[in-house]
């Protein structure tokens, strides 16, 4: 079996706010619909197998813009047996942007005023493993 590891992987294609919030996911995604002027849809869950080959999914919403090539997707950290993001135990769930443009771009500063989280702050690579964050590139 071959093996990939990912030495130089970076994450400046995307960008992760994660949330902790009280809502379920599908008043969330209701929420940042209506904060943000999105239109986040259900997409087939997202799948992974882990490095002893269970699989396991989370649920996802998403847009993709096509006039900018950019994809927004919320996804909920807990899947149906473990954490998509173990690091970060205590999120619920990540709002990725993908292909950031300068006409839509996410900050914390808007992802913060909409009231849609108890709590949200921005990821960086020394957050999370490379492996987790090669796992929220949902794009």
């Amino acid at each position: 079996m071959k093996k990939h590891i990912l030495n130089d992987f970076k994450s400046d294609t995307f960008q992760v706010f994660a949330m902790v919030t009280t809502k379920n996911l599908v008043k969330l995604v209701w929420a940042v619909n209506q904060s943000l002027g999105l239109k986040l849809e259900r997409e087939e869950d997202y799948t992974y197998k882990n490095k002893k080959g269970e699989e396991d999914f989370w649920p996802l919403f998403q847009q993709h813009m096509d006039e900018t090539e950019t994809t927004v997707s919320l996804i909920r950290n807990r899947g149906l047996h473990s954490l998509l993001v173990p690091e970060l135990k205590n999120v619920d769930v990540f709002l990725v942007e993908s292909q950031p443009d300068l006409t839509f771009q996410l900050s914390l500063e808007k992802v913060s005023k909409t009231g849609i989280s108890d709590f949200c702050f921005q990821m960086n690579d020394s957050m999370a493993s490379m492996e987790s964050m090669a796992k929220l590139n949902l794009e």
